[in-house]
């Protein structure tokens, strides 16, 4: 085999693409089985509740400034309470005009 024929025989590296990160999928659980996990959401759904990037979800949990979490081993989980009580944090009460 020649040279040539080496390189059309090999699909075509692709750089520069950023690798899409893969996240747990939940467990089927049975019917009478109770649900564990309620009133908490993966990491995914937090941040396309949000409308961020899994990655800017990422990035704000790093630097300890997005909402409180619980991991389970790798996976990461939201409260919905905790996240309730997080956004109410950042309220602004609007101020009385001045006369």
């Amino acid at each position: 085999m020649t040279k040539e024929s080496l390189d059309q025989s090999r699909p075509p590296r692709k750089r520069g693409r950023p690798r899409k990160i893969k996240t747990p999928e939940p467990v089927d659980r049975a019917p009478d089985e109770p649900d564990l996990f309620a009133g908490y959401v993966t990491d995914a759904q937090l941040a396309r509740q949000r409308g961020l990037s899994l990655v800017s979800l990422r990035l704000e949990r790093a630097r300890g400034e997005g909402p409180p979490f619980t991991r389970d081993g790798r996976r990461v989980l939201y409260s919905a309470e905790g996240f309730r009580e997080w956004l109410a944090s950042f309220e602004v009460k609007p101020r009385k005009p001045r006369k």
